[in-house]
């Protein structure tokens, strides 16, 4: 009966008595907040066994603020959640116990009275609630708890600093950067418990990686490996530590921090990121060992899906001792041989994109740009302005791209008959040479020809239909549609700005001098087929003599068209008057709408200059010659210069 009066006793939370808070001190801990903990255990191992870190760049400290991660694990800490407002609810004692009147109080005692929560176990409740919201992803829901933590333990500063750490920690995830130093100065001048010590530099390696203070970050991230005990956790966090050795350039502090994630034997794709890293801060003097291991680890089949970022760290590793030739070679390799479209690749190619860039080989980085920005996080610092290049470029390249075509046709069509013919060989066996290699990737990866798998009926998918000849392959091959194969359709652009040069996209395009067919027809509107019959006659040639083709002729057709024969390359190469006029027309356009760009598009200055000035040089009879000495006045006085400036300037009124 005693017992039973004590149990109805202990089981109101409106007397505060000693028996009274070890009962639902007891209760809440080992009946709801036990539970809530093993559900946030386990959430949190969800977490981290899902968690995908990209580690060409400074990982994360908190893997929460990984919206995707964030999702992983939700059910597990909304589980938490409800266990700690349960025993909020049911254990949480803000009732202050009863004094005698002679009892003496001295300051513990006062500082005990002053407390506005007496159950001794129920801080526990509100920080594992805070933490559970936190790795929800949830930070400004955890600020808000920590916030009413840090009031309602006021009285007790030990508690008090561990929310306020955390609260801190809230706003770094948030990347306000200016409200975590606030609140982390404050708990300088305030009591800190040893608990407390460790969340405030735990937060505060946090928060100086997050300023960009990495030298400052070290010895606060190095505590905090020490107080964590998770062994996949503190092995992040060793990780993270060599990133900020490398980024401060203490290069063999980094290897000994990669060496340790090693040791710890975590997932294959980190223990090989942090091989690739240690690469990357060997001392130069062993250049020989670093490529060689480089190339065995591209060698191994055990590697296949991480050649990427072998060739990424071989790449960086040439461009340390300034072989750009060798870096691009590589990097260019890992683009080919990358069997994933991930961070890594991004990573790649954004490093080489912004190589082609700054040695102005706009036409590779136009191709590179492109692909990179379909693949490169939104959320990635440079998106923004690779997306930016990309449209440029995009704009650019068909321009330069004619220039430089129409250059090296020149230049063969100048050169001996024997030398211009073992120059196409050459590009001949090149290219039989990249069929090849595909044919043997797609034959690896169980592809057929276009990339594609077959389908598990045998039947071929609609984009794999042969729905005619590929005229760009040979007669005996069927390919797909032709807007289906991105090589024919450049072909087909190369070869109609070959032949027409860049051409607006409206009607009567074939006419240069549109008034006077205007004038002659007496009518603006011509309806395809209304023009004259025997322009189409002249340009493709008649039904009779279509007919009549010889198979001679038929055979001398066909090989024109494909690029595994010469007569493929022969037919652009400009041996006559009337086709170096053509090929000059060609250049003369590409020349002049590339500067116009350069200009004012990309804002290079000096080489649209130099573009400019090569179309006054090599076609001062051209049409429209007064817009360059326009475009060249801006140039010049954007340059500084007044007196080319006041040259141009003058030409105009001439």
């Amino acid at each position: 009966m005693l017992v039973l009066l004590c149990v109805i006793s202990g089981c109101s939370i409106k007397k505060n008595t000693p028996s009274t808070r070890f009962y639902h001190a007891m209760t809440s801990h080992f009946n709801t907040l036990y539970n809530g903990e093993v559900a946030y255990l386990e959430g949190e191992e969800a977490q981290m066994k899902s968690h995908q870190d990209d580690y060409n760049r400074l990982i994360p400290m908190y893997i929460s603020t990984n919206k995707t991660t964030a999702g992983v694990g939700k059910g597990n800490y909304e589980t938490t959640i409800t266990k700690c407002e349960k025993a909020i609810k049911q254990h949480s004692m803000k009732k202050r116990p009863t004094v005698k009147p002679n009892q003496r109080k001295d300051e513990k005692m006062k500082a005990y009275l002053a407390r506005k929560e007496f159950n001794p176990y129920m801080y526990h409740a509100w920080l594992m609630m805070a933490d559970a919201q936190f790795q929800k992803g949830e930070f400004i829901e955890a600020a808000s708890t920590c916030n009413y933590t840090i009031r309602l333990y006021q009285a007790q500063p030990d508690i008090a600093s561990i929310a306020k750490a955390m609260l801190a920690r809230c706003y770094v995830a948030l990347d306000w950067a200016y409200d975590a130093e606030d609140v982390l100065n404050k708990m300088r001048r305030d009591s800190i418990g040893r608990q407390g010590m460790k969340e405030m530099n735990n937060t505060m390696a946090a928060y100086q990686i997050l300023i960009g203070q990495y030298e400052e970050a070290i010895p606060y991230l190095k505590d905090a490996i020490k107080n964590t005990k998770r062994k996949l956790k503190r092995t992040r966090l060793n990780f993270l530590l060599g990133q900020l050795y490398q980024q401060t350039g203490q290069n063999e502090e980094a290897y000994k921090a990669y060496a340790k994630v090693i040791r710890a034997n975590p997932p294959y794709e980190m223990a090989f990121s942090a091989r690739i890293s240690q690469t990357e801060v060997m001392p130069r003097d062993k250049f020989n060992q670093m490529v060689s291991l480089l190339k065995r680890m591209a060698k191994s089949d055990k590697n296949k899906d991480y050649l990427d970022k072998v060739y990424y760290a071989l790449g960086n590793i040439y461009m340390g001792v300034n072989d750009t030739t060798h870096c691009i070679y590589a990097w260019e390799k890992g683009v080919k041989d990358a069997t994933k479209r991930g961070p890594d690749k991004a990573m790649l190619l954004l490093r080489l994109s912004n190589l082609y860039w700054e040695m102005e080989k706009y036409i590779d980085a136009a191709r590179t740009y492109k692909e990179c920005v379909s693949i490169l996080d939104k959320e990635h610092e440079e998106y923004i302005e690779s997306e930016r290049r990309s449209k440029i470029l995009t704009e650019l390249e068909p321009h330069l791209s004619a220039v430089k075509l129409q250059d090296s046709l020149q230049i063969l069509a100048k050169l001996p008959e024997a030398e211009y013919l073992a120059a196409i060989d050459r590009v001949i066996d090149e290219l039989k040479k990249q069929e090849q290699e595909a044919e043997k990737k797609a034959a690896q990866n169980g592809t057929n020809a276009n990339g594609q798998r077959p389908q598990a009926n045998g039947q071929q998918s609609q984009t794999d239909r042969p729905i005619a000849a590929n005229t760009g392959m040979n007669n005996q091959q069927q390919g797909p549609w032709y807007f289906y194969n991105a090589t024919s359709v450049k072909r087909g652009m190369e070869e109609f700005q070959r032949r027409w040069g860049q051409r607006k996209n409206e009607d009567l395009w074939r006419i240069s001098n549109k008034a006077s067919y205007v004038a002659a027809t007496g009518s603006e509107d011509v309806e395809v087929g209304e023009e004259a019959e025997g322009d189409d006659e002249a340009l493709y040639g008649s039904a009779e003599s279509d007919s009549s083709l010889t198979d001679e002729q038929a055979l001398k057709d066909s090989l024109e068209n494909d690029p595994h024969h010469r007569e493929y390359y022969l037919k652009q190469i400009p041996f006559t008057e009337e086709q170096m006029e053509a090929s000059n027309a060609i250049l003369s356009d590409g020349l002049y709408n590339a500067g116009i760009l350069e200009q004012e598009k990309l804002e290079n200055w000096l080489l649209a200059e130099k573009t400019m000035q090569r179309v006054l040089s090599d076609f001062p009879e051209r049409e429209g010659i007064d817009n360059i000495y326009y475009h060249l006045f801006l140039l010049y006085g954007r340059l500084g210069d007044s007196e080319k400036a006041e040259y141009y300037k003058a030409l105009l009124y001439l």
